[in-house]
Protein backbone atom coordinates (compact mmCIF):
# COMPACT_ATOMS: atom_id res chain seq x y z
CA UNK A 1 0.00 0.00 0.00
CA UNK A 2 1.47 3.27 -1.14
CA UNK A 3 0.85 6.50 0.71
CA UNK A 4 1.03 9.92 -0.81
CA UNK A 5 4.18 11.79 0.18
CA UNK A 6 2.20 14.47 2.02
CA UNK A 7 0.83 11.89 4.42
CA UNK A 8 4.34 10.52 5.25
CA UNK A 9 5.56 13.98 6.20
CA UNK A 10 2.52 14.57 8.35
CA UNK A 11 3.00 11.19 10.02
CA UNK A 12 6.70 11.89 10.80
CA UNK A 13 5.87 15.29 12.21
CA UNK A 14 3.06 13.83 14.25
CA UNK A 15 5.31 11.07 15.69
CA UNK A 16 7.65 13.72 17.23
CA UNK A 17 10.89 12.00 16.10
CA UNK A 18 14.06 13.50 14.64
CA UNK A 19 15.20 13.08 11.10
CA UNK A 20 18.59 11.60 10.26
CA UNK A 21 19.78 14.99 9.01
CA UNK A 22 18.91 16.66 12.35
CA UNK A 23 20.74 13.97 14.30
CA UNK A 24 23.84 14.25 12.10
CA UNK A 25 23.86 18.03 12.43
CA UNK A 26 23.58 17.78 16.22
CA UNK A 27 26.46 15.27 16.32
CA UNK A 28 28.57 17.58 14.15
CA UNK A 29 27.99 20.52 16.49
CA UNK A 30 28.77 18.41 19.57
CA UNK A 31 31.93 17.04 17.90
CA UNK A 32 33.17 20.55 17.08
CA UNK A 33 32.60 21.55 20.70
CA UNK A 34 34.49 18.53 22.05
CA UNK A 35 37.41 19.06 19.66
CA UNK A 36 37.61 22.72 20.71
CA UNK A 37 37.68 21.83 24.42
CA UNK A 38 40.36 19.18 23.90
CA UNK A 39 42.44 21.58 21.82
CA UNK A 40 42.20 24.30 24.48
CA UNK A 41 43.13 21.79 27.18
CA UNK A 42 46.20 20.73 25.21
CA UNK A 43 47.26 24.36 24.75
CA UNK A 44 46.76 25.03 28.46
CA UNK A 45 48.86 21.99 29.37
CA UNK A 46 51.70 23.23 27.17
CA UNK A 47 51.46 26.63 28.82
CA UNK A 48 51.56 25.06 32.28
CA UNK A 49 54.58 22.98 31.28
CA UNK A 50 56.41 26.10 30.07
CA UNK A 51 55.51 27.95 33.27
CA UNK A 52 56.71 25.05 35.39
CA UNK A 53 59.98 24.96 33.45
CA UNK A 54 60.46 28.71 33.91
CA UNK A 55 59.71 28.55 37.63
CA UNK A 56 62.11 25.66 38.19
CA UNK A 57 64.93 27.39 36.31
CA UNK A 58 64.29 30.64 38.19
CA UNK A 59 64.45 28.85 41.53
CA UNK A 60 67.65 27.05 40.57
CA UNK A 61 69.31 30.25 39.31
CA UNK A 62 68.25 32.13 42.46
CA UNK A 63 69.67 29.35 44.64
CA UNK A 64 72.96 29.53 42.72
CA UNK A 65 72.98 33.33 43.17
CA UNK A 66 72.50 32.93 46.95
CA UNK A 67 75.33 30.41 46.98
CA UNK A 68 77.62 32.86 45.16
CA UNK A 69 76.61 35.76 47.44
CA UNK A 70 77.60 33.66 50.47
CA UNK A 71 81.14 33.15 49.17
CA UNK A 72 83.80 34.49 51.57
CA UNK A 73 85.79 36.24 48.83
CA UNK A 74 84.67 38.42 45.94
CA UNK A 75 87.68 38.70 43.66
CA UNK A 76 87.15 39.30 39.95
CA UNK A 77 86.60 35.87 38.47
CA UNK A 78 84.28 33.71 36.42
CA UNK A 79 83.56 30.01 36.28
CA UNK A 80 81.12 27.46 34.96
CA UNK A 81 79.60 24.39 36.59
CA UNK A 82 76.86 21.85 35.95
CA UNK A 83 74.50 20.44 38.58
CA UNK A 84 72.96 16.96 38.88
CA UNK A 85 69.79 18.06 37.03
CA UNK A 86 71.73 19.10 33.93
CA UNK A 87 71.61 22.86 34.48
CA UNK A 88 74.84 24.65 33.58
CA UNK A 89 75.67 27.87 35.41
CA UNK A 90 78.08 30.56 34.26
CA UNK A 91 79.04 32.86 37.12
CA UNK A 92 80.89 36.14 36.67
CA UNK A 93 82.06 38.52 39.40
CA UNK A 94 83.70 41.78 38.43
CA UNK A 95 84.22 45.20 39.93
CA UNK A 96 82.01 48.01 38.66
CA UNK A 97 82.05 51.77 39.19
CA UNK A 98 85.75 51.61 40.00
CA UNK A 99 86.31 55.30 39.22
CA UNK A 100 83.52 56.27 41.63
CA UNK A 101 84.65 54.02 44.48
CA UNK A 102 88.46 54.54 44.28
CA UNK A 103 88.37 57.28 46.91
CA UNK A 104 85.90 55.35 49.09
CA UNK A 105 86.55 52.49 51.49
CA UNK A 106 84.11 50.30 49.51
CA UNK A 107 84.19 48.17 46.39
CA UNK A 108 81.16 47.44 44.24
CA UNK A 109 80.97 44.13 42.40
CA UNK A 110 78.47 42.96 39.85
CA UNK A 111 77.53 39.29 40.10
CA UNK A 112 75.97 37.61 37.07
CA UNK A 113 74.56 34.08 37.12
CA UNK A 114 73.36 32.62 33.83
CA UNK A 115 71.59 29.26 33.89
CA UNK A 116 71.48 27.13 30.73
CA UNK A 117 69.26 24.07 30.28
CA UNK A 118 67.60 22.04 27.57
CA UNK A 119 63.86 21.52 27.41
CA UNK A 120 62.96 19.02 24.72
CA UNK A 121 64.74 20.25 21.59
CA UNK A 122 65.05 23.84 22.84
CA UNK A 123 68.09 25.28 24.57
CA UNK A 124 67.10 27.90 27.10
CA UNK A 125 68.83 30.38 29.37
CA UNK A 126 68.06 32.71 32.23
CA UNK A 127 70.35 35.47 33.52
CA UNK A 128 70.24 37.03 36.98
CA UNK A 129 72.34 40.05 37.95
CA UNK A 130 72.93 41.81 41.22
CA UNK A 131 75.51 44.09 42.80
CA UNK A 132 77.22 43.85 46.15
CA UNK A 133 79.00 46.60 48.01
CA UNK A 134 81.48 45.71 50.73
CA UNK A 135 84.40 47.31 52.55
CA UNK A 136 87.84 46.98 51.00
CA UNK A 137 89.06 45.27 54.15
CA UNK A 138 86.54 42.46 53.53
CA UNK A 139 87.94 41.64 50.11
Amino acid sequence: MKMPSGKITKMAAASGGFTLLEIMLALLIISIGIVSVVSLSRTNLKGLERADDQIESSLRAAAKMREVLNLPSFKNKSWSETDEAGYTYEVTIHEIMKERTDALPVIMNEITVTAFWTHGENKKRLTLKTARVFFRSES
